[in-house]
Order: structure tokens, then C-alpha cells, then sequence
């Protein structure tokens, strides 16, 4: 059976019969929605990882049922969750304590002011190491500010986070020169040559030899 036939009652199966689970991914399972979130945190309290990757059709509503009962997570992949946004990452800032390892590229309904919540908390500011936030579309140099608080973190992804800038990358570093940070800046776009057809006619991407 592919991963795309699995059903939340399947998942609501699962945890019902192995509630000390530990470790559960289901990335991919794109068919997978809020009821199998809520029957996770029902079932599971010792679950540690939790990968959800591309699972468009969980929501704020979901997370906050899974996080009220696991509170020792340390580890969530939460990559291309399109529907969360910033009340997602409130709850899991107030109900997981132990959070290492956060992954939330490509939530783009994701901002500064969640990331305020998530860098505030015991989690964000004690435990958490690594943190991927690789096309958050709305986050601004607002959260670089916010990151120096993580006096734990190890690495942080910011590619293709366009509203971030490369000076605020330069004050991040500043604070916390032992922080592993990776991103993207495009090279300059080249000025317009004026007053020559040529060049005119020319992308401005392109370097003209």
C-alpha cells in the first residue's frame, strides 16, 4: 500500500494498540488529517519524533489536540504544513518543554510573531538546537532578533526567506558567533546601462561578455 492510502483510521488503529510509542512518521500520508493529530496526542504521551511533512490538510486546530498530550516531544518535522500558522507554533511553545529539533520550511502563513512565542519559551531559549525555516515567506529581520534569545541553537536554515537581509544575518552572527546559519542571497541584479541599445536589450540577470 502506498504511504497516499493511508487513512487517519489507520493511524487512529496504531495508536490505540502501541501507546508507548516513541518514534512516528508518517511524511507523505497526504490523505492524513486533524483526527489522526488528535488521536496522537490521546494514545501517545511517550512519543519523542513526529514527522508530518507535506500533510496540507492539518491545522491550528489539530496541533493544539496533539500538544495537550505529548508534552515530551523533541523532535517535529512539520515541513510544507501549509494550513498552520503562528497559533500552531504558540501551542507547541507552551506544551513542549523538550523541543530540540523544529522543522518548518515551507509553512509560509508562518511569521515573526510565532517565532517570538516559540524563541520566548522554555523550549525555544533551554533545548532547542536546530531549527529549519527555509521559505518562510513572512518572517522578517523581526525573528533574527528573536533567535538570539535560543541560547542553545545550533544551526538555523533561513534559504529563500526573502524578507530577511543580509544585515540582519551580519547582527545574528554578531550575537552568537558560534551559530551555524545558512542561507541565500542572489547575486546583485547589474544597473541598467543607459544610453546603449545593446546592452538595452539584454536581461539584466545576464553578464554580457
Amino acid at each position: 500500500m502506498n504511504c497516499e492510502e493511508v487513512t487517519d483510521s489507520g493511524i487512529v488503529a496504531l495508536t490505540k494498540g502501541c501507546k508507548e510509542l516513541r518514534c512516528l512518521s508518517v511524511s507523505g500520508c497526504t490523505q492524513l488529517t486533524d483526527l489522526t493529530l488528535t488521536e496522537i496526542g490521546n494514545n501517545c504521551p511517550s512519543l519523542r519524533t513526529l514527522e508530518l511533512a507535506k500533510l496540507i490538510y492539518l491545522s491550528d486546530r489539530g496541533f493544539k489536540n496533539l500538544v495537550k498530550g505529548c508534552n515530551s516531544l523533541e523532535k517535529m518535522d512539520l515541513e510544507e504544513c501549509q494550513s498552520i500558522t503562528d497559533s500552531s507554533l504558540i501551542q507547541i511553545s507552551l506544551h513542549c518543554p523538550s523541543l530540540q529539533s523544529l522543522t518548518l520550511s515551507n509553512c509560509e502563513r508562518i511569521s515573526d510573531e510565532g517565532l517570538r512565542y516559540l524563541c520566548g519559551s522554555y523550549a525555544g531559549q533551554t533545548q532547542l538546537r536546530e531549527l529549519e525555516l527555509d521559505n518562510c515567506k513572512l518572517i522578517t529581520d523581526a525573528t533574527i532578533d528573536h533567535l538570539v534569545q535560543c541560547r542553545g541553537l545550533q544551526r538555523v536554515d533561513l534559504y529563500d526567506c526573502l524578507r530577511i537581509s543580509r544585515g540582519g544575518i551580519k547582527h545574528l552572527k554578531s550575537r552568537r558567533p558560534d551559530l551555524t546559519v545558512h542561507a541565500y542571497f542572489p547575486p546583485d541584479t547589474p544597473p541598467v546601462m543607459q544610453h546603449d541599445p545593446v546592452h538595452n536589450r539584454v536581461c539584466r540577470c545576464c553578464v554580457v561578455l
